[in-house]
């Protein structure tokens, strides 16, 4: 056999060599490929489910986030608006990317684990279709996120994108007095579905605030469009007429922890767009009784169970004041 047909078998043998070793590379790496992704949906953790029910709802796009950063003293907060198509469509990437986030739920947070930075993330969806829901509200602090349902989980998440995406004008920084006085951070009060009074403010319904005379009573409960809505009952027992609001805007709600009462902000999830100016127009004289309906929309329905009160505001003269009918939550 001639040199030259010897060479050519030995080229032939090395390439097929070569296309088994490939074979053989790719197949490898199909089975660890498939194993490894395996083993990480077997123990990886679960994606939030708080978050994850936002990105089911096709119809909901997010047209502003608002970003709260608290460093013990001072807040900064990134507003971003989506002011054309070409935003709107990235600032929807973005929160579903934000809304695949995976934790574990965690049983050993307490208070006294807070750490800052402490971040707030409150991610609105535009009303798009007849299916839009609210958004979410989550706070995040040392490793734990929270939820505004009252969720704790573990994780890291990156809060970077939705800095970046703020135009320099939307940016705001001010000095706080601390949590309990930013309404954006009310998941940490309500952690593990329930209240955390040190993370909270007194109430500021105080006795000497208590309009003398004025008796209200929760005669009933009803649901509307999944938010509470409340009967009372209002008999005035003093000698002077008593001017108070039935406006959800000056509806306020405190609840009672160990015989003291503290109060609850507005739902961070709920649109701030509802402010509107209400005046004391309604009037109960001496000796009568009047019965209205409030709506406690603005504070959610996702209250913890407990002891609760409505604040009805009033005036006496120049001076504030509030009728207080208590009610459960079971």
């Amino acid at each position: 056999m001639c040199p030259e047909m010897n060479e050519n078998n030995e080229i032939s043998r090395q390439k097929k060599k070569l296309f088994f070793a490939c074979v053989i590379a790719a197949a490898a790496m199909i089975v660890f490929g498939i194993g490894g992704w395996l083993i990480y949906s077997l123990f990886a953790p679960p994606r939030i489910p708080e978050l994850k029910s936002l990105t089911q709802n096709k119809d909901a796009h997010y047209s502003r986030t608002y970003l709260c950063v608290y460093d013990g003293e001072r807040i900064t907060v990134y507003y971003n608006y989506s002011t054309s198509l070409e935003k709107g469509l990235k600032t929807d990437d973005m929160v579903r990317e934000f809304c695949s986030l995976r934790g574990r739920k965690a049983s050993d947070w307490t208070p006294d684990k807070i750490t800052y930075p402490v971040y707030s993330l409150q991610l609105e969806p535009s009303l798009v279709g007849e299916n839009a829901e609210l958004g979410e509200t989550v706070v995040w602090s040392n490793g734990y996120l929270f939820t505004s349902s009252g969720g704790v989980y573990k994780c890291d998440p990156d809060f970077t994108p939705f800095m970046d995406m703020v135009d320099e004008g939307d940016v705001r920084e001010g000095e706080a007095r601390g949590i309990s006085h930013i309404r954006a951070f009310r998941p940490l009060a309500m952690a593990y579905s329930k209240w955390h009074p040190e993370l909270m403010q007194d109430s500021f319904a105080t006795d000497d605030k208590i309009a003398e005379g004025i008796e209200a009573k929760v005669t009933g409960m009803r649901i509307e469009n999944g938010y509470p809505v409340a009967t009372v009952k209002i008999t005035n027992n003093s000698d002077k007429a008593w001017h108070y609001c039935d406006q959800s805007i000056f509806t306020y709600i405190d609840v009672t922890l160990d015989g003291k009462h503290y109060y609850i902000y507005h739902d961070p999830d709920i649109s701030d767009s509802y402010y509107t100016i209400a005046g004391y127009g309604e009037v109960i004289e001496p000796g009568e009784t009047d019965t209205r309906e409030f709506g406690l929309w603005l504070y959610g329905n996702k209250l913890p169970r407990g002891d609760y009160r409505i604040l009805i505001c009033g005036k006496d003269g120049d001076e504030t004041n509030y009728a207080c009918a208590e009610y459960k939550i079971k």
